[in-house]
């Protein structure tokens, strides 16, 4: 099935980029909408007998996935293979729609796994803005007094700040030819550090073995070898990776400020962008069968057609043809 580009699709420029297959850094990405098979897949990731095996680095190829999946902490695991299927790497005009079934290009997975965490974040965010429009709001309790509180939130904003911290650090990224990733170098402690940011990679190790700073800082610094693995256990020196980390790449830890109303106690609440966008998807993907029914009945498509729809345009058909049903005049 092809799926032409449009309204639901969007070219994006990456914050860092990621290699190719010929080593060339490459920045712009194609995204497009969801649909209905889009919609199925998602469903499908957390079915009880699907299983993903024992290798961290599954390239997924038999396309199933352990029931481990519904788990909160893995969801860099789900967006890796979601945006899989809606990502194309050229300009071309066309993106193939993949049916529920199909297994995932090997290429694109690999792509996303050693894509930046804000690069991958950025993503998600415009496939919202895509698919739902770009403010939103979340909830929140109070640390102090356990009140809800709620904040209203703008993609377009988010993304903004984000590129500025990016631009107002002034740090030049370094695409080395020789190494498999491309780094920011620092002086820290009169030691140079040429640091890499955490990717997609990271975080599907840390949501299947849990978190290890040691071996997390030893895979991001790309010189290690040179300062000394001893610097590991200097608690100053990987506080201040830390701190560099989050500045390289903001959009990987975003933290929201909030002033809670009845106390005026200030709230900081992390913002995991990936399980908020996968939990939204499958609140709102709860009509897919009867809007396919609806349409299959009334206007005769195949289920290909219907599936194939983005998600946005097939609400439209269905809340037309309803609007005609009940006497609406929409025609001028």
């Amino acid at each position: 099935m092809i799926y032409k580009l449009g309204k639901y699709s969007k070219e994006i420029t990456l914050i860092h980029g990621f290699k190719n297959k010929d080593n060339v850094l490459t920045k712009k990405i194609w995204i497009r909408s969801l649909n209905g098979y889009d919609e199925e897949f998602i469903s499908d990731l957390d079915v009880d007998n699907y299983n993903y095996g024992d290798d961290a680095n599954n390239d997924y190829s038999d396309t199933k996935i352990s029931n481990l999946a519904i788990d909160y902490n893995l969801y860099p695991i789900k967006t890796t293979m979601l945006l899989s299927r809606i990502i194309s790497f050229n300009d071309t005009s066309i993106c193939k729609t993949k049916s529920n079934n199909e297994v995932d290009d090997k290429e694109n997975l690999e792509i996303l796994k050693k894509m930046t965490i804000g690069d991958r974040v950025l993503l998600v965010l415009y496939l919202r803005k895509l698919m739902f429009g770009d403010t939103f709001y979340i909830d929140g309790k109070c640390d102090f007094c356990k009140n809800l509180m709620s904040i209203d939130l703008s993609i377009n904003s988010l993304i903004s700040s984000s590129l500025s911290a990016v631009k107002y650090k002034q740090i030049k990224y370094i695409n080395d030819i020789q190494s498999a990733c491309g780094y920011y170098k620092f002086y820290i402690f009169d030691f140079e550090v040429k640091l890499r940011p955490l990717n997609g990679e990271d975080q599907e190790n840390i949501a299947l073995y849990g978190f290890d700073e040691k071996k997390l800082l030893e895979s991001c610094i790309v010189n290690l070898d040179s300062i000394g693995f001893e610097k590991l256990d200097d608690d100053s020196f990987c506080s201040k990776i830390n701190s560099e980390l989050s500045q390289i790449d903001p959009l990987s830890e975003i933290i929201l400020t909030l002033a809670c109303p009845t106390c005026n106690n200030i709230n900081r609440i992390p913002f995991i962008v990936e399980n908020f966008f996968l939990m939204e998807l499958k609140s709102r993907f709860n009509n897919l069968e009867n809007e396919f029914h609806w349409l299959a009945f009334n206007y005769h498509w195949s289920e290909s057609e219907i599936l194939s729809l983005p998600i946005a345009k097939r609400k439209r058909y269905v809340q037309s043809g309803n609007d005609i049903l009940e006497g609406v005049m929409i025609f001028g």
